[in-house]
């Protein structure tokens, strides 16, 4: 089988270059061990060839989403569904998992120029609503009104059209990664041991208490929030609280699996191969 891997440039891997590169190569090298043939592109460079029977790309730009959809318009599947990821945002998943009921933390969407609710109770997390964060300034913690006009102030001038803001719950932060339609679920506590903070922003959580809680009902959650999505190979932060409840703070398209490498290779390779043989 002829397969296409595209490449996330590396303006939307702010601190995690060789991270991505890893979990990419990783799939790369499966497929090919697999006896398949596997072309890799840089997702700048991308334009539509008909010879690929399947697609998995790591692209971000509505440029190269623009070209993904050529392969989807002519019945070649793409991981993940470029439809989708033009589709979303930090907004309309907070929107839809509300909506569904997931629990996520209290928050409001700012439409510009920005009217703020009344009587709001600090700390808070203040996002962009459109689009992936590219650096550290897209995702803010908040800790005073002083802090919040002035982060306002700069997503004003850039003209930024919806924010999301969102109470900060204290508690363990655990990341999750997943692929849906595997059995591949992976979860750890990101301020343990030093592991890698692609921001700094974990901090804000301390060291984890390891208050006990569900896994198994976190991985429903997050499967459900992939289902709605939309969004197969996924990655996400959740706040579990002393009370054993949790919280979905963040969910996101193909993250870099740094601690889970070779395991989310298998699971992907297993998803893109996906009725290759039925």
């Amino acid at each position: 089988m002829q397969i296409l891997g595209v490449r996330r440039a590396h303006r939307f891997s702010p601190n995690s270059v060789v991270r991505d590169a890893e979990i990419f190569n990783a799939v790369v090298s499966l497929l090919e061990s697999y006896d398949h043939s596997v072309v890799a592109v840089d997702e700048d460079a991308l334009r539509y060839n008909k010879i690929y029977d399947r697609v998995f790309s790591m692209a971000r730009s509505e440029e190269a989403l623009a070209q993904l959809l050529d392969f989807e318009r002519h019945d070649c599947p793409v991981i993940n569904s470029p439809q989708i990821l033009l589709r979303i945002s930090r907004v309309s998943l907070y929107e839809s998992f509300l909506a569904a009921g997931i629990p996520q933390p209290q928050s409001w969407v700012l439409e510009y120029p920005y009217s703020l609710p009344p009587d709001l109770d600090y700390p808070l997390w203040l996002k962009r609503g459109e689009g992936c964060a590219q650096a550290k300034g897209d995702v803010q913690y908040i800790c005073n009104e002083a802090a919040l006009k002035t982060a306002l102030q700069t997503f004003q001038s850039e003209a930024q059209k919806r924010l999301l803001l969102s109470r900060h719950l204290q508690g363990d932060l655990i990341k999750f990664y997943g692929v849906a339609g595997t059995s591949f679920f992976h979860s750890l506590y990101p301020t343990q041991q030093g592991g890698f903070s692609k921001f700094g922003l974990e901090q804000n959580n301390g060291v984890p208490h390891y208050f006990p809680f569900s896994l198994s009902q976190l991985q429903a959650a997050a499967e459900r929030a992939s289902k709605l999505s939309g969004l197969s190979v996924y990655g996400g932060d959740a706040i579990v609280q002393a009370d054993g409840s949790f919280y979905i703070i963040d969910f996101n398209d193909w993250p870099s699996f740094s601690p889970c490498v070779n395991a989310a290779a298998e699971a992907i390779s297993q998803l893109i191969l996906s009725g290759y043989d039925s």
